[in-house]
């Protein structure tokens, strides 16, 4: 641990921009970091994310909500698993893709019931999450939009897996989290990092520092196995998967990092 402070303070000036980041905010009910202003977006193959992690005050409390193509059919199933509950509270503010996923039933039952607006966007070059994230901004004043909720799988398709990663990058002003059943992923950014809420008890046991970006040097404080500027993470050398959080009773991570990188890290209900 003292090895790791010590190459972040000298590695490291104050002028280097400081980021906190806060992910389990959103899952906590009266959270004092829960954002004020942020969108939602559910992707396709998402059902066993929302049934675990969307609650009405998340949905309820978020500036605008969007589906992205299939992601429409997966909230459909949701509400109506629970319609007496859940029809009408959870209503999308627009589906947008090149709707290639949604179903007919699913395109009626928003489209005629509750009036919610389908954006085609048939742009091949990209995808259904990039376009609906484009569409999110345009509607709520790009600079306005600074965090973004999106509901989705890392399983099935690899190729999709690797798609909406790449959003991330396409994206790199805004705070753009990836909940699955199992984890939360994001974009650290170039600068000092700070991941908080380690220590509580929705988050799991291990993290995941991952060069999608190619290769890079960056510091560590307050993981199992630190990295420092001796290391290099590279996908043809080294990449720090599975790693964990120290024993000491700090309630963050630090990160340093000349560029950006790929932070995940464990649910408390997959542990």
């Amino acid at each position: 641990m003292f090895l790791a402070m010590f190459y972040l303070k000298n590695w490291f000036n104050s002028e280097k921009p400081l980021f906190d980041h806060y992910p389990l905010s959103i899952l906590k009910e009266n959270d004092m970091y829960f954002p004020s202003f942020y969108g939602i977006i559910i992707l396709n193959h998402s059902k066993s994310s929302i049934n675990k992690w969307l609650t009405e005050p998340v949905w309820s409390r978020a500036r605008i909500c969007a589906c992205a193509d299939g992601g429409s059919n997966e909230l459909r199933e949701f509400t109506l698993e629970r319609e007496e509950e859940r029809l009408g509270r959870f209503t999308p503010d627009f589906i947008s893709g090149d709707f290639d996923s949604i179903s007919s039933d699913t395109k009626q039952f928003y489209e005629q019931e509750f009036n919610v607006p389908l954006v085609v966007a048939g742009d091949q070059d990209a995808s259904d999450f990039t376009k609906c994230l484009q569409e999110l901004q345009k509607r709520t004043n790009h600079e306005s939009l600074k965090h973004v909720y999106v509901f989705c799988t890392f399983g099935g398709r690899f190729d999709q897996a690797m798609s909406i990663v790449n959003t991330l990058y396409l994206y790199p002003d805004l705070h753009i989290f990836l909940i699955s059943d199992r984890d939360i992923t994001f974009l650290l950014k170039p600068g000092l990092n700070r991941i908080h809420q380690i220590r509580s008890p929705m988050c799991g046991k291990y993290c995941s520092l991952i060069p999608f970006n190619g290769p890079l040097k960056v510091v560590t404080s307050g993981l199992q196995w630190n990295l420092n500027e001796q290391m290099e993470l590279n996908f043809s050398t080294l990449i720090s998967t599975s790693n964990a959080y120290s024993e000491t009773e700090d309630d963050f991570v630090t990160i340093s990092t000349h560029q950006s990188l790929i932070w995940s890290m464990t649910l408390s209900k997959e542990d």
